[in-house]
């Protein structure tokens, strides 16, 4: 009696990760269709728009696909000759 009170569980928890998977496919394919590369090339420019204005970073700009920038720290310190 036990283990078929555990099995009845154990296949509502499985009805219910998958409901969960089932949304987070559709929520994905919902956006992966929107998302197109000129609202990328948008959103990137407010980003680089963002962090030229901040005092905090520093920019290297060159083609690479990762966002070219440093957070300045230890960097700053160096620059202004103390450690």
């Amino acid at each position: 009696m036990e283990a078929e009170k555990e099995l009845e569980l154990a296949k509502k928890d499985r009805l219910v990760r998958m409901e969960r998977a089932q949304a987070i496919r559709d929520e994905n394919n919902l956006v992966s269709s929107s998302v197109t590369e000129n609202y990328l090339k948008y959103r990137s420019l407010e980003v680089w728009e963002a962090l030229a204005k901040s005092d905090n970073l520093i920019l290297l700009p060159h083609d690479s696909p990762t966002v070219p920038f440093l957070s300045l720290g230890e960097a700053a310190s160096r620059l202004k000759g103390t450690k």
